[in-house]
């Protein structure tokens, strides 16, 4: 059971997320993914060139359903071609993903994917190493019920 312990507290960092030294493959998603985040934020000026300024409602990228798109002025979204990911709460914006930025965004996507698989994986291993444990588990659950038990009776009687 402590090696099972060891192993999960080597894992799963204290905020519980996992941390990317679980695995080998989840590191290397991880800086693929970091890598290819990096390029994509530096060529936004590419995907921007192509539309008038007075279409482009700031020059600012943003993420709309786990997508990279534009704030376009809701009056000029003919002139930006790509797909809309909704609209700004005063609904002067819609948020545009343009066309010529699909290819890297579905680059990002695929290797979010790839690192959410890996992450499940580990955590279905962790939970078959419990699983293997599960006396040991249950025997310690027990033993903290009773401890929490003597504490609240402990807590409940007068001075």
């Amino acid at each position: 059971m402590l090696a099972v312990t060891e192993n999960i507290r080597s894992i799963i960092l204290p905020g519980g997320e996992l941390s990317d030294d679980a695995s080998p493959d989840l590191k290397g998603f991880a800086a693929k993914f970091v890598a290819a985040f990096r390029k994509h934020a530096l060529t936004w000026k590419v995907y921007l060139r192509p539309f008038p300024d007075a279409a482009i409602q700031d020059e600012l990228v943003t993420i709309r359903n786990d997508r990279f798109v534009i704030p376009v002025k809701t009056d000029h979204r003919g002139k930006v071609s790509g797909v809309a990911h909704g609209f700004s709460s005063s609904g002067q914006t819609v948020y545009v993903e343009p066309l010529n930025a699909i290819e890297a965004n579905n680059e990002l996507q695929s290797l979010k994917s790839q690192e959410e698989q890996e992450a499940a994986r580990i955590i279905f291993s962790l939970t078959e190493s419990l699983r293997a444990s599960l006396p040991e588990v249950e025997a310690a659950a027990d033993a903290v019920a009773q401890l929490d038990t003597v504490k609240a009776k402990v807590v409940a009687q007068p001075l």
